[in-house]
């Protein structure tokens, strides 16, 4: 399996990050992994970077307030870990990648590919969508979100501890013990002013403006993003497409299907580029 070397890096202004890095000499452009809300990369990306390593220089962190991710005072906000994406390949001397973004990664790897079109060779977005947020429901939970995380600093220790394995559930049922272990590492505040940012995030109005080699990866059996909103990200990015039958906790549960997935996905991307 290919080692990643780990390094703590200051994000200019924003604070330390741990990044995993295998430092493989390619032609091909590096690959930058973006995890999903409420877990970090080691979980989401834990099987999958050694299967991209073979081949890519492969990249992974946690965003902010996850995992080992940058621990600032300043609100969670996706366009922040957009700017993280850009400063850390910055700080690895590593001028053009392709940012593949799981979940919650997806909606940063297009604001990376918006503001940084300069840097972004290809893009790959899997299990996510333009907006998470469409019907009613969907908004009134985000928006609860938002409410809990403005509440979370006046909650004694008992109170936090249990906020934290209601988040932990939430991701999926039955709950490992890495699932927890990967929540645990977070700063709970963080993690709901996070699902609050999702659930106001909607790329309708810039899809358009992104031009770069696209490849999205369609969960059927996503009971977290439907796949009607899977295959609308990918017609408005005129995206090459893939179709699994994997669901949301692929990550967890089907590691080395899903890590084939994904290498499949940067393979078609990087063949544009040859």
């Amino acid at each position: 399996m290919t080692h990643l070397a780990e390094h703590i890096i200051d994000v200019p202004g924003r604070g330390r990050v741990t990044v995993w890095d295998n430092e493989l000499e390619s032609d091909d452009p590096p690959v930058v992994l973006l995890h999903g809300w409420n877990v970090d990369a080691p979980l989401t990306f834990g099987a999958v970077a050694p299967i991209l390593g073979e081949r890519y220089r492969t990249i992974m962190f946690d965003h902010h307030g996850h995992g080992r991710g940058v621990r600032s005072q300043a609100p969670f906000r996706l366009e922040d870990c957009a700017a993280d994406v850009i400063s850390i390949a910055d700080e690895l001397g590593v001028e053009r990648f392709i940012p593949v973004g799981y979940s919650m990664g997806g909606l940063i790897a297009q604001l990376v590919a918006l503001r940084a079109p300069d840097r972004v060779d290809g893009l790959v977005l899997a299990s996510t969508a333009h907006t998470f947020s469409v019907r009613r429901r969907e908004r009134a939970e985000f928006a609860a979100l938002g409410k809990a995380a403005k509440a979370m600093p006046r909650l004694g220790p008992t109170a936090r501890a249990r906020t934290f394995r209601s988040i932990a559930g939430a991701i999926c049922r039955p709950l490992p013990d890495e699932v927890l272990d990967s929540v645990l590492l977070a700063d709970p505040t963080k993690l709901l002013e996070a699902g609050h940012a999702i659930g106001r995030f909607d790329s309708r109005g810039f899809l358009h403006a992104i031009n770069t080699p696209t490849v999205v990866v369609i969960s059927e059996n996503d009971q977290i993003i439907p796949v009607e909103r899977q295959r609308q990200l990918a017609h408005m990015l005129d995206a090459t497409v893939i179709v699994t039958e994997h669901d949301h906790h692929a990550p967890i549960f089907e590691q080395g299907s899903f890590g084939q997935a994904l290498f499949d996905a940067v393979d078609l991307t990087v063949s544009v580029l040859r």
